[in-house]
């Protein structure tokens, strides 16, 4: 017979607060906290009989391994990646609130937070089973970025908690139109902390620092690129140049009205691909000061994971000491065995950052920033 599975005091925390709940919740805890385990175990506690788990496939391994370490029969669980569900199982749902597109009684969505817009099919289709009466956890480290976020999450837990999307809305934003015509919603005043207040019931959310049990993170080095720059301050430039530039072409009279959203967003992006992507990845892809720090620390250090937001920078590093690559190329069969095996560093780019569990690695450089907050928080 196995060994009992010791959990953590914030899992068994966590496991008492979804209890409490009937099993309804948002367990919000940053990546490497064992949000797999905590679902898992009570998988295998409440034995449902068929249990609909969601997750990226990068995370598919995680929660492979952890059902089968608690024995959780495979004929009880099902997991599929948001992409596969919605290509399989669109057609089952008409639309009516009443029916369901797959029939479960254990609903678990992790990485929740991929179904943040209300528009998109995935989340049309998840809505559906806000009515139904099952377990329903949902998992993210980073739960939102905007606190409109929050409602289509919580409203498959429950819809009860936000109410109405017009009643939401209505309630805690303003409508302002944009450049280019469309709707945008913009939090009133006190509307983040009264929607966290609502939401507060279900949402079960720890950092690291407040968990004694875990080692703390330090950030013992912070290594200097040549490239500084201010995401926010570089697109208002670049806003303000293209701007500039099509007075240029249609004289004073311009205006944005009169101007297609697409043509500016071409001509944005090709600002972008033309001025930040070029320097800054020139500025990172030739830093050799940077590399050669890297591959001095992981000589001493190999249990270390380094982030590149570049692959032509993961083959630079890859060339200079023995490590694991992956990229969005890589298979995704290589990638779990890579992860499987952790016995030297692994170089990463974005492909790598949700799901996967590094847990025997103890070392993280960000060689690039990520492209974003909530990327960089996943990574």
């Amino acid at each position: 017979m196995k060994e009992a599975i010791k959990l953590y005091k914030h899992q068994e925390e966590a496991i008492e607060f979804l209890e409490k709940r009937n099993l309804k919740g948002y367990i919000a805890l940053p990546p490497g906290l064992g949000k797999t385990l905590i679902v898992a175990s009570l998988i295998k506690k409440y034995k449902p009989k068929k249990a609909l788990i969601l997750a990226p496939k990068s995370a598919h391994q995680v929660w492979k391994k952890e059902l089968e370490r608690l024995e959780v029969p495979p004929q009880s669980y099902v997991l599929y990646t948001y992409e596969k569900f919605i290509s399989e199982h669109k057609n089952k749902f008409n639309g009516n609130q009443r029916s369901v597109p797959y029939y479960t009684d254990f609903l678990v969505l992790d990485e929740a937070h991929r179904i943040k817009n209300i528009k998109a099919k995935t989340t049309r289709l998840l809505l559906s089973y806000g009515k139904c009466r099952i377990p329903k956890v949902l998992l993210s480290g980073t739960p939102f970025k905007e606190i409109i976020d929050l409602y289509t999450q919580f409203f498959v837990i429950d819809p009860s908690i936000l109410g109405r999307w017009k009643e939401f809305i209505d309630t805690y934003f303003v409508r302002e139109t944009n450049l280019f015509g469309g709707v945008e919603y913009v939090p009133l005043d006190g509307s983040r902390e009264k929607i966290l207040e609502k939401v507060s019931p279900y949402f079960f959310k720890k950092e690291r620092d407040e968990i004694k049990e875990l080692e703390k993170i330090e950030v013992s080095y912070t290594f200097e690129t040549p490239f500084q720059y201010s995401w926010e301050a570089f697109k208002s430039e670049v806003a303000k140049s293209i701007y500039e530039e099509l007075r240029d072409e249609y004289g004073d009279d311009f205006s944005l009205e009169d101007f297609s959203e697409e043509e500016f967003l071409e001509r944005f992006a090709e600002e972008i691909k033309g001025e930040f992507i070029k320097f800054y990845r020139l500025a990172e892809i030739n830093n050799k000061e940077k590399h050669l720090f890297i591959k001095e620390f992981v000589s001493d250090y190999p249990d270390t994971v380094i982030y590149t937001f570049f692959v032509e920078e993961a083959l630079i590093l890859s060339k200079m000491f023995d490590c694991y690559v992956i990229t969005g190329k890589t298979p995704f069969k290589e990638r779990e065995e890579i992860v499987k095996k952790q016995d030297k560093p692994i170089v990463i780019t974005s492909a790598l950052s949700e799901g996967a569990n590094l847990d025997q690695y103890g070392n993280l450089i960000f060689s690039t920033i990520p492209s974003s907050p909530i990327r960089f928080a996943q990574v």
